[in-house]
């Protein structure tokens, strides 16, 4: 890879193997399929890169936090433990161990496990129940020494056991202003009748660049709720790719992203039927304004073994001014003969009748374009717990006033 923008980084990996793929992949150009409609210029043609380094005086976390949750806080992917809030019987799913390789993923994913220096591995028994959802809160920081561009490289790996069941929000956040580079990876593999509801909020600085990558697996008769939320950096992107394994498995794939200015946001799925009798549903959404762009391609795939599969998937999406634009690619992949699959694209801008209704009862136009852009929002936004709402509405509030 001689000659990469990210070669001052890539130096310092120790995983070799992980190595060796991100030379084979090479750094990402719209010259490869899968970033076809999403361009990293930005990125490649910054000065250089190094390890974010966080400053001695760190800011006030309590605009991020969550008060009823167990709470973890990761700096630049570091678990810092005197910043931690979380029950014994939380802290003791904390194992001392690395997170398993993934050999398959994209650049990014690849870079993580090469370079990344530690990991957060935590592993939720069997039939554990907990009434305090957990906040994985990461932040991105850097003491400002140099020109380059800071770069945070959270590792997570999260396995649920028989029957357990647990709500998490993995949050990534970094002050306004601040220019750095966040590659997350995370895995999650659940057992049998295991339930997971995922949340998954990115709300850094508009001048971030935030390139992740989470995979799961999903065992028989296991459920699994993601919930992805974008509504900050300068470029972000999350390859999201799950497996539902087992007889009997459910996924539900929702996502919601807000962009304006010359953001753009980036959801590229895969999800794939291994087994019969599963369930999977997916709705992303999509809210876009100024010269902002968005991106969405989604694949469901249906082996010849998932016999009685039942999947659908829609993405809509809402152009709030003339010079936004979005991509959408929704696709089945159908081996198998005995299935229920669909699937479908929208996109529009703000629907003249309802807005004429709402004015014709009094209501200013302003607040009319607020409510139908809330009701738009609302669908996926309703579904989050409720201890971690106000956080996920407050990183969508811009667009509401």
């Amino acid at each position: 890879m001689t000659g990469s923008p990210l070669d001052s980084l890539i130096s310092l990996g120790r995983d070799s193997s992980a190595l060796e793929r991100v030379r084979k992949l090479g750094f990402p150009h719209r010259g490869q399929e899968a970033w076809r409609v999403t361009s990293l210029e930005s990125l490649s043609t910054q000065k250089g890169f190094r390890r974010a380094r966080p400053p001695a005086n760190l800011p006030d976390l309590s605009a991020w936090s969550i008060a009823d949750a167990d709470e973890l806080v990761l700096i630049n992917g570091e678990l810092r433990p005197e910043l931690c809030r979380a029950s014994p019987e939380l802290l003791a799913c904390i194992v001392a161990k690395a997170a398993p390789a993934v050999e398959e993923g994209g650049f990014f994913a690849q870079l993580n496990q090469a370079a990344a220096t530690s990991s957060l591995v935590i592993e939720i028994p069997k039939k554990w129940h907990s009434a305090k959802a957990l906040h994985i809160f990461n932040l991105s920081l850097d003491a400002g020494v140099d020109d380059l561009v800071p770069v945070s490289l959270p590792r997570l790996h999260l396995s649920l056991g028989r029957d357990a069941s647990l709500e998490v929000l993995e949050s990534h956040f970094s002050p306004a202003g601040f220019a750095s580079l966040s590659t997350p990876l995370t895995t999650i593999e659940l057992a049998e009748g295991a339930s997971l509801t995922h949340v998954r909020l990115q709300n850094e600085s508009e001048d971030a660049w935030h390139l992740a990558t989470c995979r799961t697996t999903i065992a028989a008769a296991a459920n699994c709720r993601s919930l992805a939320f974008s509504a900050g950096a300068r470029v972000s992107r999350l390859d999201l790719n799950a497996v539902l394994q087992g007889e009997g498995g459910n996924a539900e794939l929702d996502g919601l992203y807000a962009v304006h200015g010359r953001q753009l946001v980036d959801f590229h799925t895969a999800l794939t039927h291994q087994a019969p009798l599963c369930t999977s549903r997916q709705i992303v959404k999509g809210i876009l304004d100024d010269r902002s762009r968005g991106v969405f391609e989604g694949l469901i795939r249906i082996t010849k073994d998932a016999q009685k599969s039942d999947s659908s998937q829609l993405s809509r999406s809402l152009l709030l001014s003339s010079g936004a634009r979005v991509d959408t690619k929704p696709e089945l992949d159908v081996l198998a003969d005995d299935v229920k699959a669909a699937h479908g694209a929208a996109i529009g801008q703000l629907d003249p009748e309802q807005m004429f209704y709402l004015r014709s009862r009094g209501i200013p136009a302003e607040t009319a374009r607020r409510l139908l852009i809330h009701g738009f929002m609302e669908e996926i936004v309703s579904k989050v717990p409720a201890a971690m709402h106000d956080l996920i509405a407050a990183a969508f509030v811009r667009f509401e006033t």
